[in-house]
């Protein structure tokens, strides 16, 4: 219970800190805003516009980067929350003796560090409608409905969340999600 409560505590704290750096990053995107238009339109100041400019497009650049980021945290943390509630709350073969759902299983199967085809439990099978995040037309767009696909497919199949999650997960988005993931 422990490892669960540091891992929560762990992603928990990464997005209080993306938020932190989101609103200083639009508070000087503001400030420059309002420093350019305070301006007074010059020959003179003409390269101060061209500076301004180009300093409130890098915040703006970063603000959406930010934003990506914390989209990600905030994904990879509802995940965990509603994985350990479908643990806590199904007595299912989804429900694992371990606490520790994700336990940095991901990244060693995304990084190619193990064979990741291969699991503990000998099942190497992959369902062919695995829900789709964030890819296309036909995918969830909303993180809660995915969850809920995903979690539907680990029950389905009777999949441990603990050796098939890491398995799976990276069929269902982008490398760009999958990043994310991987810094957590």
């Amino acid at each position: 219970m422990s490892q669960q409560n540091d891992l929560e505590k762990k992603i928990y704290n990464k997005i209080l800190l993306a938020k932190a750096e989101l609103s200083k990053a639009e508070l000087i995107c503001f400030k420059l805003e309002d420093k350019r238009h305070l301006l007074p339109f010059t020959p003179e100041n003409e390269h101060l516009f061209h500076k301004y400019d180009a300093q409130i497009k890098g915040e703006k650049e970063k603000i959406a980067y930010i934003k990506d980021h914390l989209e990600s945290l905030e994904l990879a943390y509802n995940y965990y929350l509603e994985s350990s509630k479908v643990e806590k709350s199904f007595n299912t073969p989804f429900t694992t003796k371990s606490k520790n759902f994700i336990g940095g299983s991901l990244t060693p199967a995304l990084l190619g560090r193990h064979n990741s085809h291969k699991t503990s439990d000998g099942r190497t099978d992959v369902p062919s409608s695995l829900p789709q995040f964030r890819i296309g037309s036909k995918s969830y767009a909303d993180p809660e409905h995915f969850l809920i696909a995903f979690r539907r497919i680990h029950v389905a199949y009777g999949f441990d969340p603990n050796i098939h999650w890491s398995r799976l997960f990276p069929l269902c988005t982008s490398n760009i999600i999958i990043r994310w993931v991987e810094l957590l």
